[in-house]
C-alpha cells in the first residue's frame, strides 16, 4: 500500500483480494453449456457487470474511511 488512500480504488482492493470483478460469471462454463455464447441472461449480466465496475471504480479507500468515520458535532 504505497499509495495514499485517495489513490487506492475499491476495484484495486477487490482485484488484489479476490481477482477480477465478475458479476456475469456463469455457473455453466462454455465447455458445459452449448448456449454460453448466445445466452440472453449472460448478456444482461455482462451489461450489469460493466455498470457495477464503473461505479466501484469511482470509490476510493479515502471515501470509504471518510464515510465510516464518526461525525463530530
Amino acid at each position: 500500500m504505497a499509495r495514499t488512500p485517495e489513490k487506492i480504488y475499491l476495484t484495486d482492493l477487490i482485484r488484489i483480494l479476490q481477482g477480477p470483478v465478475k458479476v456475469a460469471e456463469c455457473v455453466f462454463r462454455a465447455d458445459v453449456c452449448p448456449g454460453y455464447r448466445t445466452c440472453q441472461l449472460r448478456k444482461i449480466m455482462l451489461r450489469l457487470q460493466k455498470t457495477v465496475v464503473t461505479e466501484i471504480k469511482s470509490i476510493t479507500l479515502a471515501s470509504i474511511l471518510e464515510e465510516s468515520a464518526p461525525r463530530r458535532r
